[in-house]
Order: C-alpha cells, then structure tokens, then sequence
C-alpha cells in the first residue's frame, strides 16, 4: 500500500508510513534550505531521526544541530522547529505518540 503523501514547506514531502491511534510515523524530505513554522503539539511527544543529510532543530529557543543516524526527542507542549541547513535535501523519520491529527498548534 502506498504512503499518504503531505506536502509542507516550499517543496517539503512528508510521507505518512503509520497512522495509528497512538502513534504516526512519518518519512520527510526536506529540499536544502526548507523550514517548518514554530509549533507545538499539545499532548504528542515526537523523535526526529536524521537519515540523511544534516538539519537544525530549534527547541525552545536552543538549536541543536543533527547528522545522519542522529535523534532528539521533543515533549509535548515543547514549542519547536526543523529545517534544512545543508546545501543537500535532507531526509528524516519523524515519530509521533500519539498521533498528531489535530494536536499542532503553529506559533505566529
């Protein structure tokens, strides 16, 4: 079965693998240079895990700077964002408990 597919971003793909009650797991590619908004996520707790590729993780005001096979971990209500510093795209896993249907909230 193929994956439902969202597009974010200028050019950004995410692609949904599971979509569970309690958990989604998303496959993202993000063009270099790409960015999400600030937000948060009021009751899922979610893992990045960088599989190609190098991108910046803003936490809290706090950037953390992830390479392949690298993860962090951001907790609920954690205002957050990723994006693509190096010049290639960069691909990660994004894994969320529970789901994020409904849960984000964008930080203007």
């Amino acid at each position: 079965q193929n994956a439902a597919v969202n597009r974010w971003g200028k050019n950004s793909v995410a692609y949904l693998l599971c979509n569970s009650e309690h958990l989604s797991v998303k496959h993202e590619v993000v063009p270099a240079g790409d960015s999400e908004v600030m937000h948060y996520h009021e009751s899922a707790m979610q893992c990045f895990f960088v599989l190609k590729g190098n991108v910046e993780i803003i936490i809290d005001d706090e950037k953390f700077y992830l390479s392949e096979n690298d993860s962090i971990t951001v907790l609920p209500g954690t205002k957050h964002l990723v994006k693509n510093v190096s010049l290639q795209t960069a691909e990660f896993l994004v894994i969320s408990q529970p789901r994020i249907n409904a849960d984000r909230i964008n930080i203007p």
